[in-house]
């Protein structure tokens, strides 16, 4: 009995001991397209960022790709509070200018709680202007890398259904 309960206590402590709170960077993805600005935009235009929220949810990294531009970049910046299809008020400005296609960062901001939120409820997108299209050629909404599905380019998250038995993916709708 004694030896269970030596046992017992033995990894109970060790549980204790050994564990911690692991909170890791959390990674957002943005798909930057003409489709998402407001108003929609005609262009060949297209980019990527990658947004990284660090563990203790204090500052974040962006680092952006984009190419195919009708003009060089004049402006490029993340919106906050502006959903989609909304726009947003200027957040955090990259303070960038470019040519039709080149990168932009890694560049840190300092980051508030309210500014998180916004952020997970994906009312955070990046915005890139240029000088043919000054409010902007292309947007991106910022959501969780890796799970989520935007089938159409429009920033909506579509729900698909795999069919099986007629190997099919069905679009179920915007969300």
């Amino acid at each position: 009995m004694r030896k269970k309960v030596f046992l017992m206590l033995t990894i109970c402590l060790s549980a204790l001991i050994f564990s911690t709170t692991a909170t890791a960077q959390q990674n957002f993805s943005v798909s930057l397209n003409g489709v998402q600005e407001v108003p929609m935009q005609a262009t060949n235009g297209q980019g990527s960022c990658l947004v990284k929220l660090n563990s203790t949810e204090t500052q974040f990294t962006v680092n952006c790709a984009y190419s195919g531009l009708t003009t060089p970049v004049v402006g490029a910046h993340i919106h906050d509070a502006g959903p989609v299809g909304v726009a947003g008020p200027v957040r955090f400005d990259f303070n960038y200018t470019g040519a039709t296609s080149g990168t932009i960062g890694p560049l840190t901001f300092d980051v508030t709680p309210a500014q998180v939120a916004d952020l997970r409820a994906k009312r955070w997108y990046v915005n890139i202007h240029t000088s043919m299209f000054t409010d902007g050629e292309i947007r991106g909404q910022v959501k969780v890398a890796n799970t989520q599905l935007d089938i159409d380019g429009d920033g909506r998250t579509n729900i698909a259904v795999f069919r099986q038995s007629a190997n099919t993916i069905d679009i179920i709708g915007n969300k």
